[in-house]
């Protein structure tokens, strides 16, 4: 009796000190899904083609930190039901789910009430352990989805994505990810005029001549401030070089940091009017010091274009992860990533296969571990040292020692803060009630968390009071 008592005293003597700490200071937001050192390596894996996370571990033979998932906004019986399946399972590895979430049926379908109860589905993956970025309407500035080049529409609809998100989460962060823009506005995108309004012609036309083209900012329209978003990313690809992109050829040397820069130029593309996204958005001596994901990226290996010859399907995609992955100091292939881009914090590869709009609808094999060779080269280079001799691209085993060691304190919107301590979950007051339980299989788990709102803990501490 007198030990569990001591136990007790223990917990509220905790309990009082981080209150007090909380209501000494100005309570904000960290971002515990930022590694201590270096970047966590993720994959973009095809549900259809694998039966569990685990099953996909087995032959990766590395851990991913992260996996991606596609869904669409608000969610349908299918999407709710991959999410269901595969986030819990996600969560039961230790690792983060990156929730793509795309609002397919239109940007006016993200109301307030359709975001909270997306965001009330995530908070229930929360209180099963889940860590996860949102990535909403990921690739706005391209015109090949519904909610492409929509300025106004888009940025309203993230900012109430993400104060949903904010409001019942506490684990969960905004992650606002464009295209590369490299040949903005795009293919079949330049007669904008004729399908954007003429306020988001006046806001996409930054330099004011009159026409969108690749001397205006790609990026900077579509964003939505620095109060919604947590994490800044940019869909990059080595897609050949010229359009339609259907050319299995080597990358350029540093195409990947000089794209991001706006540096690269060649006989046939010239880039150079391009903002430096990293120095703008994530730089800690930039603008808005996000930390940067490149949540897809790939090297093309068209399978319509096999001739047998060189280089090879090694070659093509070694060449470009040895862009994306040095750490070994600058060549002439590459920058050293650890120095170029030190706030780089997430690379997912995209390990799939799909037919590619911007390749004639050829199947495309992005994948990494299409074969044994090329699948146990890229394992090897991912796990090179850097120059200090440490690890710099983290798995999974990092990710679960980094994320139990966290401690995260958010002040919602109305005022109340909720703390997650370690490896805890979601803050949401009472059980979990899932608010689309009839779309699919309910995902209401008990949640072992430790979390408290400063709402409710007024209770606790006359309860601590009252006991001792």
């Amino acid at each position: 009796m007198q030990q569990a008592k001591q136990q007790l005293y223990s917990t509220c003597y905790g309990l009082f000190w981080a209150i007090a700490l909380c209501l000494s200071t100005v309570c904000s937001a960290t971002n515990p899904l930022v590694p201590d050192n270096g970047a966590w390596v993720g994959v973009s894996i095809d549900w259809q083609e694998w039966a569990s996370v685990n099953d996909y571990v087995q032959q990766a033979e590395f851990q991913p930190t992260s996996y991606t998932i596609f869904v669409s906004v608000p969610l349908n019986v299918s999407d709710k039901g991959l999410l269901d399946n595969v986030v819990p399972q996600i969560a039961a590895l230790g690792g983060m789910a990156v929730i793509v979430a795309q609002p397919s049926s239109g940007l006016p379908a993200i109301t307030k009430a359709a975001a909270e109860t997306f965001a009330k589905v995530i908070a229930g993956y929360e209180e099963q352990g889940a860590s996860m970025l949102i990535e909403f309407g990921h690739e706005m500035n391209g015109n090949w989805y519904p909610w492409g080049q929509k300025p106004t529409a888009y940025i309203k609809a993230f900012q109430t994505m993400s104060q949903a998100i904010y409001k019942a989460c506490c684990r969960t962060y905004m992650l606002w990810s464009v295209n590369t823009g490299g040949g903005y506005p795009y293919p079949n995108g330049t007669d904008i005029a004729s399908y954007t309004s003429s306020a988001d012609f006046k806001l996409l036309d930054t330099n004011g001549d009159g026409s969108i083209t690749m001397a205006d900012d790609p990026y900077a329209p579509y964003y939505p401030g620095d109060d919604y978003v947590d994490w800044v990313g940019l869909s990059l690809y080595h897609f050949g070089t010229t359009y339609p992109y259907d050319q299995n050829v080597l990358p350029e040397a540093r195409k990947f940091t000089s794209t991001i820069f706006g540096t690269f130029k060649t006989s046939y593309v010239d880039y150079t009017t391009l903002p430096n996204f990293y120095q703008v958005y994530s730089s800690p001596n930039g603008t808005h010091k996000k930390p940067m994901a490149i949540p897809e990226t790939g090297s093309l290996w068209d399978l319509n274009k096999l001739t047998g010859g060189a280089p090879t399907e090694l070659q093509v995609k070694q060449a470009w992860w040895q862009q994306l992955f040095n750490v070994g100091g600058d060549s002439a292939n590459a920058l050293d990533i650890s120095v170029a881009m030190p706030n780089l914090r997430l690379v997912a590869w995209f390990d799939q296969k799909k037919a590619e709009s911007s390749a004639s609808m050829d199947i495309i094999d992005w994948r990494y571990s299409a074969t044994s060779n090329i699948h146990d080269a890229f394992v090897a280079y991912i796990g090179t040292k850097d120059s200090s001799g440490n690890r710099y691209w983290n798995t999974l085993p990092q990710f679960i020692s980094h994320i139990g060691k966290v401690t995260n304190t958010e002040t919602a919107s109305d005022g109340s803060t909720e703390i997650c301590l370690g490896g805890s979950s979601s803050g949401t007051n009472g059980s979990y009630a899932d608010p689309l339980a009839n779309l699919g299989a309910a995902s209401g788990a008990a949640s072992s968390a430790v979390v408290m709102t400063v709402g409710g803990v007024t209770g606790a501490l006359l309860l601590c009071m009252l006991l001792l």
